[in-house]
């Protein structure tokens, strides 16, 4: 949770508490750890294991791929406003 206080040229003060959504880098660390312990390397041969976990990295891959794709798109500056109109003709 963050708090982020204004205050404005009058003297007044207001408090915005944002949360995060998300569980951030934890969950995707337990996630891999489930996935290295108990995913293919529990359930198929060697070849099938190997063939499994590279599987896996392409996804992963792609999906933080996509990700900054997503990001770079929501940041990415607009359009600069026009110029100043030139004036009246005389």
């Amino acid at each position: 949770m963050r708090r982020t206080t204004i205050t404005y040229p009058d003297g007044s003060v207001t408090t915005v508490v944002t949360q995060r959504s998300g569980c951030g880098g934890g969950c995707l660390t337990f996630l891999a750890a489930v996935v290295v312990l108990f995913g293919p390397a529990a359930w198929f041969p060697l070849p099938w294991a190997i063939t499994a976990y590279v599987g896996l990295g392409a996804v992963v891959v792609l999906a933080g791929i996509g990700r900054l794709v997503k990001n770079a798109r929501r940041t990415a500056p607009g359009a600069t406003p026009p110029g100043p109109l030139a004036p009246p003709p005389v």
